[in-house]
């Protein structure tokens, strides 16, 4: 699993056992949304330094100083993988860059191109299955759906949307609001559910953004349904540090920070989490 540390904000990996624990970047440069490539092998992560551009980088699991993916004099935000893990899809950071729209860059040849219809859209995620790209508008007040089978944008979640993540079979897509609710929303009928509620989880202040969450790799579906789906299992990290022991600000990994504990809810409970000290769990 892949981590940032927080007050250091700086890149780590390791088993979600706690063994095998690898600094992947060291200050002054500040780390954010990291991102495994599908076959495991790499890291996309946005790094920046006080008075620099944010740009996106791509650095092995196995160590290894960081790659830029698109060298260029502009913020960048993004580094979504593509599912065959050969091409990130990056953004830009909108109220720094005049005009933003995502593009895709080939990580061989390090060319990129334009995604379209994506003008003034950032943030993108990418289904495993590669059929859909999830990305926000400037204000962040909606979530447009790009279908490759269509070619098309529509709108998918009205609202400010936050941790926007597919599951790993592509069928759901789970996002966490402004209240601390997190909802999923099912891709075949665009119906929407409260799964989650978050309200009072104690989250750290994290200067870069807020507490991440994620599934374990093993999940194949919703949290909620079936005795299978129950299995789930949600890793809330808050706290600080680096050490044993010791949480991190936000996790980038369904399967969680080895330092943690894993905990399973016994029964799927919409809007009513499992209250453990700083953690909990919902699935």
């Amino acid at each position: 699993m892949t981590y940032v540390s927080y007050p250091e904000n700086t890149l780590w990996r390791r088993k979600v056992d706690g063994s095998e624990r690898l600094q992947l970047t060291y200050a002054p440069e500040i780390v954010v949304a990291p991102h495994w490539s599908p076959d495991g092998k790499h890291i996309s992560f946005t790094g920046f330094e006080v008075g620099k551009p944010w740009t996106v980088y791509i650095v092995s699991a196995d160590g290894g100083p960081p790659e830029v993916a698109l060298q260029e004099d502009r913020s960048q935000l993004g580094g979504a993988w593509s599912p065959d893990s050969s091409s990130v899809m990056v953004g830009y950071i909108i109220g720094r860059e005049k005009h933003g729209n995502l593009k895709l860059v080939n990580l061989a040849t390090k060319k990129p191109s334009d995604v379209a219809g994506s003008d003034d859209l950032w943030i993108p995620t990418w289904s495993l299955d590669g059929r859909y790209v999830v990305a926000q508008t400037p204000d962040v007040k909606q979530a447009k759906l790009f279908d490759s089978k269509s070619g098309q944008w529509t709108s998918l979640i009205d609202g400010i949307a936050t941790n926007v993540l597919f599951s790993h079979d592509s069928k759901f897509v789970f996002y966490e609001d402004t209240n601390a609710l997190v909802h999923r929303v099912t891709m075949a009928t665009r119906k929407v559910e409260t799964v989650m509620n978050f309200k009072e989880l104690p989250a750290p202040a994290c200067p870069t953004g807020p507490p991440g969450w994620g599934w374990r790799p093993t999940i194949r579906s919703s949290p909620c349904g079936t005795s299978a789906r129950r299995r789930s299992t949600l890793w809330i990290g808050s706290g600080s540090g680096t050490e044993p022991g010791a949480p991190a600000c936000r996790l980038a990994s369904p399967q969680g920070c080895g330092h943690f504990k894993r905990f399973r809810a016994q029964e799927c409970a919409p809007r009513t989490p499992v209250h453990l000290g700083k953690m909990r769990a919902v699935g």
